[in-house]
């Protein structure tokens, strides 16, 4: 069986499916001193970083998880829009050197377990933080400044 692309899975999705979606964004570029992860959930589910296991290599763990992610909630409805944005992106179907990790983790969903992890360099890391970007609702002030704070520490 193969690995269905992630617009396959979400494609159908309704905000309830993605309830329980998780997604982490962590820079992994040249830094000069470590950037938090940004990790966000919907407002039904806590963030559990034991979901965010690399998928590339487990024996990797990001020295930004350990300086303790910022995180911030988003409605299903948000968590749809940033699940639907990601999915569609061009960065979804390559792989590309390592600036940004981007990752999802899907539990307890009639969708199954879906867990999914991106290296973006350049333009498709920017994309992908602004793709998450302009899925927040303008209501979602916290969200959109921590978002703006990950954003300005790209490089």
């Amino acid at each position: 069986m193969t690995d269905p692309f992630l617009v396959d899975l979400l494609g159908p999705a309704s905000p309830r499916d993605v309830r329980a979606l998780q997604v982490k964004l962590t820079h992994v570029g040249a830094q000069k001193k470590p950037v938090p992860s940004v990790v966000f959930a919907s407002y039904h589910h806590l963030v559990d970083m034991a979901w965010f296991v690399p998928l590339e290599d487990p024996a990797l763990s990001y020295a930004n998880d350990r300086a303790g992610p910022f995180t911030f909630a988003v409605s299903p409805d948000e968590m749809l829009g940033v699940a639907r944005r990601i999915a569609a992106a061009p960065f979804a179907r390559t792989g590309r050197p390592p600036v940004l990790a981007l990752a999802l983790a899907l539990r307890e969903s009639r969708l199954g377990e879906v867990g999914r992890e991106f290296i973006l360099a350049g333009p498709a890391a920017r994309d992908a933080v602004r793709a998450v970007t302009d899925a927040l609702s303008p209501a979602n002030g916290v969200g959109r400044d921590v978002m703006a704070l990950f954003a300005g520490a790209l490089p």
